[in-house]
């Protein structure tokens, strides 16, 4: 599998969120424009063609730090271009909240295979993984995505992330909630990419 569109996002340069406040937060674009502006980091699958029928490979990665007592934290991958997670819609969650220690960092890491056609309009999960510190959790699917065209776009073969924005079949975000509110809890997303 080839990386074909990603957030420019990396160990370097990631996106964060602080933890203040109880409800999910959406990673945002570390490109902001104009400057000072906040808008949601949006990973965008392109309706060119090259999706048609095909599985491919959403990609999710980072650290997190908790503080406070008894922290619990739940990941979101989201279809959707807010950062107000309520205005999107939930595609894939894990099924339980993750308990950790507090005052330490710890990596995150996921992965989420869809399918699907222009035809019937619907995209399926078809496989997930997701693992914090080593340790797999298991993820809660809810139902197809519905209405998605991979081909509205026009020609095929067009790829790459110099796709525009613009021309796309779907459009997902990452969150995660940290159940005890603190002001010193950060998660960093460090990788966020589609495969094919």
């Amino acid at each position: 599998m080839i990386t074909v569109t990603s957030l420019p996002v990396n160990g370097a340069s990631p996106s964060k969120v602080g933890g203040l406040g109880a409800t999910c937060k959406i990673f945002p674009s570390p490109l902001q424009n104009p400057p000072g502006t906040n808008v949601a980091g949006v990973l965008y699958i392109p309706n060119n063609g090259q999706f048609e029928g095909r599985p491919f490979k959403v990609r999710y990665g980072g650290n997190v730090y908790v503080h406070g007592t008894s922290p619990t934290l739940n990941f979101l991958l989201q279809k959707g271009t807010s950062l107000t997670y309520s205005s999107n819609t939930t595609v894939l969650t894990l099924a339980s909240a993750v308990s950790l220690v507090t005052q330490a960092y710890y990596p995150f890491y996921g992965e989420a295979t869809f399918q699907g056609d222009s035809d019937s309009g619907l995209v399926s999960l078809v496989d997930s993984k997701f693992y914090v510190d080593n340790t797999s959790g298991s993820t809660e699917t809810y139902s197809a995505l519905s209405s998605i065209s991979f081909t509205a776009g026009g020609t095929a073969g067009v790829q790459g992330p110099g796709y525009p924005a613009s021309n796309y079949a779907l459009a997902l975000v990452f969150g995660v909630t940290f159940a005890v509110t603190d002001a010193l809890n950060v998660g960093k997303l460090m990788l966020f990419d589609v495969e094919a």
